[in-house]
C-alpha cells in the first residue's frame, strides 16, 4: 500500500503568508504569490512558494523575512522571491494569476 501524497494548500499557510504581507507593506509597489500554492497543488519537499516582488526601495528581503522564510523551509516550502520590474511579463502573469499580498 503507498503512502497518499501530503500536500498543503494556502489556507495553510494564509497566517505567514499575511505576515509576509504585512512586511512588505510600504516597501514595494507590489508584490503577489503566485505558482502551485495558488493553484493549489503544493507538496512538500518538491514544490516552493514563488513570491513577486516590485520594489520601491532597495531592501533585504532574506533579512526582513527572515522569520517568514524559516517557517516555509519548516514546512519543507523553500520561498522563491523574485524581484521584477513594472515592465516585466512575470508581473503581467502575477496579477492575472496571482494573489496580491502587498
Amino acid at each position: 500500500m503507498t503512502n497518499p501524497v501530503r500536500t498543503v494548500s494556502l489556507e495553510d499557510l494564509r497566517e505567514v503568508i499575511e505576515r509576509i504581507g504585512r512586511k512588505l507593506s510600504g516597501l514595494v509597489k507590489e508584490a503577489y504569490v503566485v505558482g502551485s500554492l495558488v493553484e493549489g497543488c503544493v507538496i512538500p519537499g518538491e514544490s516552493d512558494v514563488d513570491i513577486v516582488i516590485v520594489p520601491l526601495e532597495k531592501v533585504d528581503y532574506f533579512s526582513l523575512l527572515d522569520e517568514e522564510i524559516r517557517n516555509l523551509l519548516d514546512a519543507g516550502l523553500p520561498p522563491d522571491i523574485i524581484i521584477v520590474n513594472e515592465s516585466s511579463e512575470l508581473l503581467s502573469e502575477a496579477r492575472r494569476r496571482g494573489i496580491k499580498i502587498a
